[in-house]
């Protein structure tokens, strides 16, 4: 016969700090704005960006740069900075948290250890790039609970692979919006599946300011 006996202490009260007081960082850390504004002077009066008489607190004009919009983005991020901002709340998102993994095919045995090894670390989903053996490199997946998005792959190997087994409906066959077709829309839809992708990145690499990609990738998915 064996007794049960409640194991753990009680948290003595008098031990726990007051909300608010408990410092991680040593006082010698402790740095103000005058501080920052002082070190950062110093640097660009080396390079010759201020003048010795110039006031530190230059540094702000002359590190702050613009965006082609007009938009300012400071050196450092301060509370004072957004003290007066006005919002409607935070902002939301639309389903669970997907943290892919970039999966090279070239090495087909490779790829699908790294795949497994980053999948048990917490990864929910595959970004398969080039032309693969899926059946190596997928081997051992769950299709029904990682998605997988194939870049420059071939939809209709992948399609055969999986030809039988249930796949995850955010699963895509990564097909560029620029080259979409009713066909491969069909065979999608008729798997459950997502069939295209919508790439702004040219639209950045050819000099377009922060939204602008934006607004051609929803263009190029409508």
């Amino acid at each position: 016969m064996t007794e049960r006996v409640d194991g753990g202490l009680d948290e003595p009260e008098e031990l726990e700090p007051e909300q608010g007081s408990l410092d991680l960082a040593d006082p010698s850390d402790s740095w103000t704005v005058a501080d920052w504004e002082e070190q950062a002077a110093a640097v660009l009066r080396k390079g010759r960006r201020l003048g010795e008489g110039d006031a530190d607190a230059l540094v702000w004009d002359k590190l702050t740069r613009r965006t082609l919009d007009g938009i300012e983005v400071t050196p450092l991020g301060i509370p004072a900075l957004v003290a007066e901002l006005s919002t409607s709340g935070r902002p939301t998102r639309r389903g669970d948290w997907d943290v892919r993994a970039l999966v090279v095919g070239d090495d087909a045995r490779l790829a699908n250890e790294e795949a497994l090894v980053d999948l048990d670390g917490g990864v929910s989903s595959l970004w398969v790039r080039g032309d693969a053996d899926y059946a190596t490199v997928l081997d051992g997946v769950l299709l029904d609970l990682a998605p997988v998005v194939l870049d420059g792959g071939d939809p209709r190997a992948f399609l055969a692979y999986a030809e039988g087994r249930e796949l995850h409906p955010e699963t895509n066959l990564g097909v560029p919006a620029a080259d979409a077709t009713a066909d491969v829309a069909n065979t999608a839809k008729d798997r459950g599946i997502r069939a295209f992708v919508v790439d702004a990145s040219r639209i950045h690499d050819q000099g377009a300011s922060d939204p602008d990609p934006q607004v051609g990738g929803r263009r190029f998915g409508v």
